[in-house]
C-alpha cells in the first residue's frame, strides 16, 4: 500500500512538473481571450473526428478479441468505452489493465491473451507514431526543428525498434529468449525479471490472436485510419482557434502527444499532454499563449469524449462499478 502511495505521489509530481514547464511564460489574459473566441463549426468537426477515431479503436480491438471468442459488438463497445476511460482517469496508466480484466472476467478469454492484445496495441502504435514523427520532422526545413527534438525523437524510435527486436526474438525462439532474459535480469531483481518476461510473453499471446493475414491487414489498416482521424481532429481544431498552420502540424502534435503520454504520470495525462503540444508547436513558431490555448482546448475535448463514452455503459447497466473494482472468484486467474 505504501509503495503504491509513493508511486501515485511520484506520478502526480511528474504531471505537475510537466504542466509547470508548459505553462511558464504564458500570458493568461491572451490565453483566456483566445479561448473565448473559439469557432463552433470547426470545433464540432474536430469533435466528430475524434469520436470516430475512438470508435475505430473499438473496432480494431474487436479483430483480435473476436478471434478468441464469440463476443457481441455491444459487449466489446462497452468494455472498450470503460477501459479507455480508466486509462485516462487512473494514474500510472493502471487503467490499461481494465479492458483485459473486464473481457476475461465474463467472456471465455484467457487474461494473458486479453492483456497481450493491449501490449500489441501499445507496440504497434508506438512504432508507427515514432516512425511517422521522424518522417514528418525530416520533411520540414532543418532550421525549423530544434536539435533537442530530433534527439528525443531518435531516442523514442530507438526504444521501439529495440523493443520490436526483442519481441521478434521471443516470437522465433521463445524458450531460449526467456532463459536468456531471465539470466540477465534476475541478478538485478527476480520480480523485475518476472514482470518483463511476463509482459513480453503477453505480447506473444496477443499476436496469436491474429488468425491469418486478413486479420493482420485489417488491424494495420484500421491503425492507419484511426491515427489519420486523430491527426485531422487536431488540424480541424487549429481552425477553431484561428491558428494558421499546415496539415502536417496536426500530425506532429499527435506524435508528440503519443510519445509524451507514454511517460507514466497522473490522471488525465495532465501535464504530459500540454507539454507535448507546446513542444510541437514551437517548431512552427506559435506563440506560447496560443499554443497553450490549443493544448487546453484539445485536452478538454478529448477527455470529455472519452469520459462521456465511458459513463454510458454504467448508466445503461451494461457494466457495474463492482465489475471494475472487485475481483470475482478468481476464475480469471485460473484460465
Amino acid at each position: 500500500m505504501q509503495k503504491n502511495l509513493v508511486k501515485i505521489i511520484l506520478s502526480l509530481s511528474i504531471g505537475l512538473f510537466f504542466f509547470w514547464v508548459a505553462f511558464r511564460g504564458v500570458n493568461t489574459d491572451a490565453l483566456l481571450r483566445q479561448l473565448k473566441e473559439v469557432r463552433l463549426l470547426p470545433f464540432l468537426i474536430s469533435t466528430i473526428l475524434f469520436a470516430l477515431h475512438h470508435f475505430i479503436k473499438f473496432w480494431r480491438w474487436a479483430i483480435m478479441i473476436r478471434s478468441q471468442a464469440d463476443i457481441s459488438t455491444h459487449r466489446i463497445i462497452n468494455v472498450c468505452a470503460v477501459g479507455f476511460m480508466a486509462v485516462v482517469l487512473m494514474p500510472l496508466r493502471l487503467g490499461e489493465f481494465v479492458r483485459p480484466y473486464l473481457i476475461a472476467e465474463k467472456d471465455k478469454i484467457r487474461i494473458s491473451t486479453a492483456m497481450g492484445t493491449v501490449v500489441v496495441e501499445r507496440v504497434v502504435d508506438g512504432l508507427l507514431v515514432t516512425l511517422s514523427l521522424f518522417a514528418f520532422l525530416f520533411s520540414l526545413d532543418d532550421r525549423q526543428v530544434p536539435k533537442s527534438i530530433y534527439y528525443s525523437a531518435f531516442m523514442a524510435l530507438t526504444v521501439f525498434i529495440s523493443a520490436m527486436g526483442v519481441l521478434i526474438l521471443f516470437l522465433l525462439r521463445p524458450t531460449w529468449a526467456n532463459r536468456l532474459f531471465y539470466r540477465i535480469l534476475s541478478p538485478l531483481s527476480l520480480k523485475l525479471a518476472d514482470k518483463i518476461t511476463g509482459l513480453i510473453n503477453s505480447f506473444i499471446h496477443g499476436l496469436k490472436s491474429f488468425k491469418g493475414k486478413k486479420d493482420l491487414a485489417a488491424y494495420l489498416g484500421l491503425t492507419l485510419l484511426l491515427w489519420t482521424f486523430n491527426g485531422l481532429n487536431l488540424y480541424a481544431l487549429f481552425f477553431a482557434l484561428n491558428i494558421d498552420l499546415p496539415l502536417i502540424a496536426g500530425f506532429i502534435c499527435l506524435c508528440f502527444i503519443v510519445v509524451l503520454i507514454m511517460i507514466p504520470a497522473g490522471p488525465g495525462f495532465a501535464g504530459n499532454f500540454e507539454l507535448a503540444i507546446i513542444s510541437a508547436l514551437t517548431i512552427f513558431a506559435v506563440n506560447k499563449s496560443s499554443a497553450m490555448a490549443f493544448a487546453l482546448l484539445a485536452h478538454a475535448q478529448q477527455l470529455a469524449i472519452v469520459i462521456i463514452m465511458g459513463c454510458v455503459p454504467f448508466l445503461m447497466g451494461r457494466i457495474t462499478w463492482g465489475d471494475v473494482v472487485k475481483p470475482k472468484s478468481g476464475k480469471t486467474q485460473r484460465r
